[in-house]
């Protein structure tokens, strides 16, 4: 019956390989499974239109995928076969090939079931990868590329930034899991504050990624890096702070979120290509591709671009809300910024999480800020709001023997060199700090 079945077959295989973006590595993981699991939806509901039914009927979809699965395992780990089946219906024919797919799988049957067993999130994966900004638009986002010649908006999810956004969700689903718990706060050497749900978000963030991207380096706040040397040209890594905002997070407060960069190394420095931000409590979820603009994902899984604001082309900051996260100036310089932005009319925010003011200035909340903080804090969310069109820059300086670096970010050019005269400034001695004519302000040159 097996080969039967498996000469039944070879209509739907020519089917799956005529997609060969299914296949193709820059959307990170193998999708022909999703489209099995929607061709199982599909038989069970008697319609072609598969994405149609996951999106008006996701509750019944489900139901039916969740059986699927039980179906697959005991198929994959021998507790049944292939003749206890319905003969050569197309259902039977669809866990033939999945069989097939884990008996060829490189790391063996068992592996294989782990990584694609959960017929619900692969169908997940696929229609996520298919589905447009708009129902009706239901062809994967480098294909709409190559044949139509223009960017698809947001909502068609794949590659990095697919596999970004399903380690986030599932880092929300953790956080929210030890939110408000008094979980025992943990001190490291730099008397930064952590707990054991920091390391175990960063863990499965890890294993997540790796799923899609076995070769890629991490780095993670937690464990530092597995890099032991500079990485060749071209090589990519990922960036991850698993939760950015700990102090809140640790005392119930809603201002923490999870933090994911994909950089390639390049010129001797690490780019970065693709960063997501996700907030917990909120459910939101930030995500930006590098030369292909900035989203934000809400809980209702609207989505839309995010632009920011036309605040006026001002050198003054008044009616202006300024983020600023600034230890790193040390308790002078802290009151010169403050006081700076309030002798000027402005408001300044301290939130708590660098990546979430970073991705507040990308149009959703603020018109600017001044940070120091570390990469892992802030390259997402730096991504996120320069595809915005914020204009973003940092510099180096040194206190008290430490280097640190300043990041500024405005809603426009003017803002932000006032605001990035205004950190650097702090970072003088009094004696050489000068108060121009005029109002005119030079830009810095650190």
């Amino acid at each position: 019956m097996r080969e039967s079945l498996k000469r039944y077959s070879n209509f739907l295989r020519e089917n799956l390989d005529f997609y060969k973006w299914l296949y193709d590595p820059k959307h990170g993981r193998d999708l022909s499974v999703g489209m099995i699991a929607g061709y199982l939806v599909s038989e069970s509901r008697n319609s072609p239109h598969t994405i149609r039914l996951w999106i008006d009927k996701e509750a019944e979809c489900t139901s039916v995928l969740q059986d699927a699965s039980e179906k697959l395992a005991a198929l994959v780990k021998g507790e049944i076969d292939l003749s206890q089946f319905s003969g050569d219906d197309r259902k039977t024919r669809y866990y033939a090939i999945l069989l097939d797919k884990a008996e060829q799988h490189p790391g063996g049957k068992d592996q294989w079931l782990r990584l694609n067993g959960n017929l619900v999130k692969e169908m997940w994966r696929y229609c996520g990868a298919i589905k447009g900004e708009k129902p009706d638009v239901t062809v994967l986002k480098p294909i709409w590329e190559d044949v139509v010649g223009k960017k698809l908006p947001g909502g068609a999810h794949y590659g990095h930034i697919a596999a970004m956004i399903e380690a986030a969700f599932e880092a929300n689903a953790v956080a929210m899991k030890h939110f408000n718990t008094g979980l025992t706060t943990e001190y490291k050497e730099d008397n930064s504050p952590a707990s054991h749900a920091d390391r175990e978000i960063e863990e499965l963030i890890r294993r997540k990624l790796a799923e899609y991207y076995p070769d890629y380096a991490f780095t993670g706040e937690e464990g530092g890096s597995d890099l032991l040397s500079p990485p060749p040209e071209g090589h990519r890594r990922w960036l991850v702070d698993p939760i950015d905002g700990t102090r809140n997070f640790l005392n119930g407060r809603d201002d923490f979120c999870v933090s994911i960069a994909c950089q390639v190394f390049k010129g001797g420095q690490w780019e970065t290509t693709d960063g997501v931000i996700s907030v917990p409590v909120s459910g939101k979820i930030f995500w930006a591709e590098k030369g292909h603009g900035a989203y934000l994902i809400e809980r209702d899984d609207l989505e839309n671009k995010l632009q920011v604001s036309g605040v006026a082309k001002s050198r003054t900051l008044e009616k202006h809300m300024i983020d600023i996260s600034i230890s790193g100036f040390g308790v002078r310089g802290e009151a010169d910024i403050i006081t700076s932005i309030r002798s000027e009319g402005g408001t300044y925010r301290v939130t708590g999480s660098s990546a979430m003011m970073l991705a507040m200035a990308a149009g959703k909340g603020s018109d600017g800020a001044i940070l120091t903080a570390h990469d892992y804090d802030i390259a997402a969310a730096s991504l996120i709001a320069r595809e915005a069109g914020a204009t973003l820059s940092d510099f180096d300086f040194v206190r008290n023997g430490y280097k640190f670096t300043a990041t500024i970010a405005g809603a426009t050019p003017e803002l932000h060199d006032r605001l990035k005269f205004i950190a650097y400034e702090a970072t003088l001695p009094v004696a050489l700090k000068t108060e121009p004519a005029s109002g005119a302000r030079p830009s810095p040159s650190p």
